[in-house]
This record gives C-alpha cells, sequence and structure tokens, in this order.
C-alpha cells in the first residue's frame, strides 16, 4: 500500500509541476514584445532624421490588452516632424473562431484621431507569425496629433469592428 502512496503522490507532483511550467511558460509567450518592435526606416523618418529633427516620441498603451482581449498593441512611436506613427500589434489566431471568421482572413487596421477624428489607414505593414500569434508593424503617415489627442486603433474584419485599442 505504502508503494501505491507513493507512486500516486509521485504522478501528482509531477502533474503539478508540469502543469505550472507550461503555465509559467505561456505567460512568457504572452508577454513577449519583440516581434516588430524596431522602427521601420520611411522616407519620411529618414528626411527627418537627415534634418536633425527626427524626435521619435515613445509611449505606453492605455491598456496592455484590448478591452476585449482580441488584441494588444506595443512599440508606439510618434515622429511629429515626419509626421508618423507606428506601431505593432499582436493578435492571436483564435480571434477568428470567436469571430465567426474564415481563418486567414486579413485584418484591416485604421488609426482614429479624438480631435479632429481623422482617420488613418496604414501606408505600410510589416507581418510576422510565431506559433498562434500573428504580428502587424503598422505606419501610419501624414498623422495630425495634438497635446490633448488619444489615437485609438481600430481592427476591422471588413465594415466589422473586432476590437479597439487606445
Amino acid at each position: 500500500m505504502k508503494l501505491a502512496g507513493r507512486i500516486a503522490k509521485g504522478i501528482v507532483v509531477a502533474f503539478v509541476a508540469i502543469f505550472n511550467i507550461m503555465f509559467i511558460f505561456r505567460c512568457c509567450v504572452a508577454a513577449d514584445q519583440s516581434h516588430l518592435n524596431d522602427l521601420i526606416p520611411t522616407d519620411a523618418l529618414r528626411a527627418a532624421y537627415a534634418d536633425g529633427d527626427a524626435g521619435i516620441i515613445t509611449h505606453d498603451m492605455a491598456a496592455e490588452i484590448a478591452e476585449n482581449g482580441y488584441m494588444s498593441c506595443y512599440a508606439f512611436a510618434w515622429s511629429p516632424e515626419a509626421k508618423e506613427v507606428q506601431i505593432t500589434v499582436r493578435y492571436n489566431n483564435s480571434v477568428y473562431e470567436y469571430n465567426g471568421l474564415p481563418e486567414g482572413d486579413e485584418f484591416l487596421f485604421t488609426l482614429k484621431e479624438s480631435v479632429t477624428e481623422t482617420v488613418y489607414t496604414p501606408t505600410r505593414i510589416e507581418t510576422d507569425e510565431m506559433w498562434m500569434y500573428n504580428y502587424r508593424r503598422l505606419v501610419f503617415s501624414d498623422v495630425e496629433a495634438y497635446e490633448a489627442s488619444n489615437l485609438v486603433l481600430f481592427m476591422h474584419h471588413g465594415e466589422t469592428q473586432i476590437s479597439s485599442d487606445t
């Protein structure tokens, strides 16, 4: 009986240890913001840099994950001189299933400035994938923003808004 108890205890301890290791690994993967976090050297940024006034401003996102959990944004960079915003979006493949969409369809992204309510579409998109995550580095050109501005990124599928983040 003692041997069976030790074996059962060993199995339970091994299961709990494996579960904890998998949970920690999953948390580390979800927190990884190393994909597409570098600036994309565009003509506007090169010109601003050549003039000696590239002035890149970075800022943390208002929320780490969008309110509905479908996307997260990071690596925000804005150059007022170049009038350019760059931001990285990450979304999980499960967003297709949760919204009843065909797997692999491309999402559209728009950036809305809150004061004038001007909507911008990306002029350049870099893509990357890792396991269940899709990454998009979005470049928005000719962006006018003000001290009181909020920049809100919207994720769309056709005419349907899937998610947004400020």
